[in-house]
């Protein structure tokens, strides 16, 4: 998971999303004969990463090393929350960008929740209503192994009016992650060795529908990460991490992501535990969507 070059896993992805054109389509709960429907183009765009220029730097990643879609779910909510729609599409060849037409809705005020990515293991039994869908958690502790290499899960929804008149919906779709860049470097080279990090206390599981909700995190202690076994010199060496979201003020330091770095010098192995976030106002939170970069010199 942890590579020095990045992964597969995020990308700009504009499409129009119609479920008759391509793929495997799987309809489950079927419309009702006597209920209005309307085949609208569902216009899908991946929001881009956003970047705290006042404490991290972009490192961003090329479009074709970013996330490709792999599957969508479609579900659809009605104004009272009860679940009146949901369509599965498989695409045969993953993309970053496509157009599919036709998606079949029904009519009235609506939650539109688009799941991307999400395996057949992951994917639960949908609730029959909102609030049993905002309470659903994903599972992402395969992000913790250097092997794991797939793509990451995308959520996006749309409210409002559904009209025998409405042509196209638009959604935007975000990541379940948030991408951390670790870039260590010695203030003068030759002096430390032997260098490892680890990120520890990190989150695994995140809400699928937006939440400030903490998450204790389960078993967050990502594998340890050899950033060097000789010297460790004044250019930073990068690792990526792809971490759930961590929604936390961090009053309580035990619910702080950290990293762990260990170094020797002198012959001696030292050990240093930096909490991830904004010290400088207090917040810790890591969230969704988000691409954070740590600068850490050791002097």
């Amino acid at each position: 998971m942890l590579n020095n070059s990045p992964m597969k896993r995020f990308g700009y992805i504009v499409f129009s999303v119609c479920l008759l054109t391509l793929g495997a389509c799987i309809s489950h709960e079927p419309m009702d004969q006597e209920e209005d429907v309307v085949k609208v183009s569902v216009g899908l765009t991946a929001a881009s990463f956003t970047n705290d220029a006042v404490t991290r730097a972009e490192q961003p990643m090329a479009p074709d090393y970013e996330n490709l879609i792999g599957n969508l779910w479609i579900l659809q909510f009605d104004r009272e929350g009860i679940l009146i729609g949901s369509e599965q599409i498989v695409l045969t060849t993953p993309v970053l960008n496509t157009t599919l037409e036709g998606v079949t809705l029904r009519t009235g005020r609506s939650t539109l929740c688009i799941v991307g990515n999400l395996t057949d293991a992951e994917t639960p039994a949908w609730p029959d209503n909102l609030n049993g869908f905002k309470s659903l958690v994903v599972d992402m502790g395969w992000m913790k192994e250097r092997s794991a290499d797939r793509n990451v899960c995308l959520f996006g929804y749309y409210e409002g009016e559904i009209t025998t008149g409405t042509t196209a919906v638009n959604v935007v779709l975000g990541r379940l992650v948030c991408r951390l860049n670790i870039a260590v470097s010695a203030k003068t080279a030759g002096v430390f060795s032997n260098v490892k990090i680890q990120l520890k206390r990190a989150q695994t599981k995140g809400y699928l529908f937006p939440s400030d909700t903490y998450l204790a995190p389960e078993s967050g202690d990502y594998t340890e990460e050899v950033i060097t076994a000789g010297t460790l010199g004044t250019t930073s060496s990068y690792r990526y991490y792809y971490m759930a979201e961590n929604v936390t003020t961090g009053t309580n330091r035990d619910e702080r992501t950290q990293l762990q770095i260990k170094a020797t010098k002198g012959g001696t192995e030292y050990t240093k535990n930096i909490d991830l976030g904004r010290s400088d106002i207090n917040d810790y939170s890591l969230r969704r969507n988000n691409n954070y970069t740590f600068n850490i010199i050791l002097e």
